[in-house]
């Protein structure tokens, strides 16, 4: 199990840097695979700030900051890169979300039903 998590956890930050390396390449923003990386790390650490719903400005504080204090991209390409990735982000989000909510085992009707029902009791 433990091999497994460790799994599913690289490959979880590995699609994240590579989704925000592919989206420099629509802004013409070069950043190396390391540089990414960073940006991730700048995010990760500016979410950790109370924001408003869906993080929304401190994620984007957090990549632009990154983009223009750091690697000097021009703030307004700065900005619309980031509005557009934490804009994708959240959906690809909410698309999962809805998928499990009809899922076989992620509905809202089966959690209700396992909760009127109480605990599974080994015999």
């Amino acid at each position: 199990d433990l091999a497994l998590f460790i799994f599913y956890t690289l490959l979880y930050w590995t699609i994240n840097i590579a989704s925000m390396h592919i989206l420099c390449g629509a802004f013409d923003i070069t950043l190396s695979w390391e540089g990414s990386m960073f940006m991730l790390a700048s995010v990760c650490l500016s979410i950790m700030i109370p924001g408003g719903p869906a993080n929304a400005g401190t994620f984007e504080a957090g990549v632009t900051m990154a983009l223009v204090q750091v690697f000097r991209i021009d703030a307004a390409v700065s900005a619309a890169y980031a509005l557009l990735l934490h804009s994708t982000q959240v959906l690809v989000m909410v698309a999962f979300g809805v998928a499990s909510m009809f899922s076989k085992h992620g509905s809202l009707a089966a959690a209700a039903l396992r909760r009127r029902e109480g605990p599974d009791v080994a015999p």
